[in-house]
């Protein structure tokens, strides 16, 4: 059996096992949590509709046929996890499980007939993890953007693994350490029941377990010797990021940016051991850790060093690109701030609505996915090559500035990776589009605009913005 087949079978392995024994955690008495079953509706029609439209080639959509389905398994996956979060016993649980979850479905890809597209099943774990979680205050249930954070740095390992030349199985190594590190946390909780220790303690446990897998992996199979220093490096890192940003309380806003610093400074640590490469493992070595941990805001600090690993994703895989974020250029400071504003006003709008829940919320929520998948085609098309590198950095910087607002959930950290995703994937067919005449250009962004222009409105009117603001006048 080869490799990509036997990945698959032993991540549903580690899902079901991480599942059934829960993370050893103890399982809670809280009241049974309905599912959302508008929002699983709506999710299904919005994909099914993209699908359709690629099987059909309507609007010349036959060429995404392989981003449409990549995106739609993305989607999936954040709704099975999502859903098995619902399940009794399962509340207070998923660190793991969704975890084995996420290397199960970039495993999948390689299965479909067609040139798999990975960087699409980012974008669309990370659009359907922020879609279940319309109508909720500080979601119960993180399922989701738990797989949906940890699909990411899988598949930045896997694209730079590959253009690395890292062994043999280089495009299979996100896969294999994701697994490993998967395992990892599986184990961690199984002996932390049997030692009866802290939690603390388990995570220890799963640094030495992630440590010892990523060099057995490393020395065996992708014949990187660094990948020891670069795994316990990480996952140190992580543990005292978390006791640095605790999840429970009120990090100050020097705190949290001290932690975006140290993974700044670990990315550019691991860019000498490793290259490219090896800030991506510190990525998917410090985000296991993490949701391990259940730390969604020390999460958000790695946003800065997503956005170094996805530029250097970006950079392997258009070649003609920029090769730096030059800040003299305007279109580059334009996408800077779209990138870095963009996730923040989607979870925006999903605290405003957090209370209000509706079928009308939820086309509302359609629209906007509507709106984060026009973004990196606006941002290319009217700033050029150079203002999509610097939307790509500004996507990272998304995260740290909702977690200095307090923000819980990681939703502007996985949002920023599916998004910079979304750029690199779609940027090739767009590179005809960009050296585009001055007035070409402004013909196109009114086009753009006015549409963006009718989306917002739409969401506005739906969303009850209108209504709101006269209830606050008459108050």
């Amino acid at each position: 059996m080869k490799l990509d087949q036997l990945l698959p079978i032993l991540a549903v392995v580690i899902a079901v096992a991480a599942v059934f024994l829960r993370d050893h955690l103890p399982a809670e008495t809280a009241k049974k949590r309905e599912a959302p079953a508008g929002a699983f509706l709506v999710l299904a029609i919005v994909v099914g509709a993209l699908v359709f439209g690629a099987f059909s080639g309507y609007g010349g959509l036959e060429d995404a046929l392989p981003l449409t389905l990549s995106a739609a398994i993305g989607a999936l996956l954040a709704a099975v996890a999502y859903a098995l979060g619902l399940m009794p016993g399962q509340q207070s649980a998923g660190r793991s499980a969704p975890m084995g979850m996420a290397v199960l479905a970039v495993g999948s890809i390689a299965l479909l007939p067609y040139p798999s597209m990975p960087l699409a099943l980012v974008f669309g774990a990370a659009v359907g993890a922020w879609f279940l979680s319309i109508g909720t205050q500080d979601d119960p249930n993180p399922w989701g953007m738990r797989a949906a954070a940890f699909v990411g740095p899988i598949v930045a390992v896997n694209l730079l693994g590959k253009a690395g030349q890292v062994g043999e199985y280089g495009s299979h190594a996100g896969t294999l350490l994701g697994l490993a590190i998967a395992l990892a946390a599986v184990l961690a909780g199984v002996f932390g029941s049997l030692l009866k220790g802290t939690a603390i303690a388990r995570l220890g446990a799963m640094v030495i377990l992630t440590t010892v897998s990523l060099w057995l992996i490393g020395d065996r199979l992708l014949q990187v010797s660094e990948l020891l220093v670069l795994g316990f490096g990480g996952s140190l890192l992580a543990l005292i990021v978390h006791g640095l940003c605790p999840e429970e309380d009120d990090a100050s806003t020097l705190r949290l940016t001290v932690g975006s610093v140290i993974w700044i400074a670990a990315g550019s640590a691991a860019f000498g051991y490793a290259k490219g490469f090896g800030v991506a493992v510190v990525l998917l070595v410090a985000t296991g850790v993490l949701l391990a941990a259940g730390n969604r805001r020390a999460l958000l600090t790695l946003g800065p060093l997503a956005a170094l690993t996805f530029f250097r994703v970006f950079r392997e895989t258009h070649a003609e690109a920029p090769r730096a974020l030059d800040l003299a250029q305007h279109y580059a400071m334009i996408g800077l701030v779209l990138g870095a504003t963009l996730p923040v006003m989607a979870q925006e709008w999903l605290r405003a609505v957090s209370k209000r829940g509706g079928f009308l919320t939820l086309v509302a929520g359609g629209l906007w996915i509507a709106v984060l998948i026009v973004g990196p085609v606006a941002a290319a098309v009217l700033l050029g090559a150079k203002g999509a590198v610097g939307y790509v950095f500004g996507l990272g910087m998304a995260a740290l500035i909702e977690a200095v607002r307090g923000e819980r959930s990681a939703h502007a950290y996985t949002l920023g990776m599916g998004l910079s995703a979304a750029m690199t994937a779609t940027f090739g067919v767009l590179l005809p589009h960009l050296d585009l005449a001055r007035d070409e250009k402004l013909v196109r962004l009114a086009w753009l605009g006015g549409g963006v222009l009718v989306l917002a409105l739409a969401i506005a009117v739906l969303s009850g913005e209108f209504k709101r603001s006269k209830e606050q006048q008459g108050a």
